[in-house]
């Protein structure tokens, strides 16, 4: 039987609960391009505040590693629509944080909700 759509990724078997149950996680790196953040960049003439932008967002992550990544879809017809140079378009939230990382960085003055013209 042909598969609902959805995202296929390798994962690694961690344990075998009973008869129809696994535990695995999943091995498939993914570079987010978060969205509705304009951060400066870390190269050229930007960089002063690129590397302070770079150092807000590792701050407001502190180490912690448990994220909800969302990719919207609603408005994609096939996968290329959620890329943007090789990156996943989408949000990310931290831990149990109710604010995403894009609004948090904007809300501190490190992004932009929208990219200069």
């Amino acid at each position: 039987m042909r598969p609902k759509p959805g995202i296929a990724a390798r994962a690694e078997i961690q344990d075998i609960i009973d008869g129809d149950t696994l535990d695995v996680v999943l091995k498939i790196p993914v570079r987010i391009r978060l969205l509705d953040c304009w951060a400066p960049e870390t190269r050229g003439h930007e960089a002063p505040e690129g590397k302070r932008s770079k150092e807000a967002l590792d701050r407001l992550i502190d180490g912690r590693d448990a994220a909800l990544v969302h990719i919207p879809t609603e408005d994609a017809h096939k996968f290329g629509d959620v890329l943007t140079f090789g990156r996943v378009l989408g949000n990310v939230w931290i831990g149990e944080d109710q604010e995403s990382l894009s609004e948090k960085m904007v809300a501190e003055g490190f992004a932009k909700a929208k990219k200069d013209a």
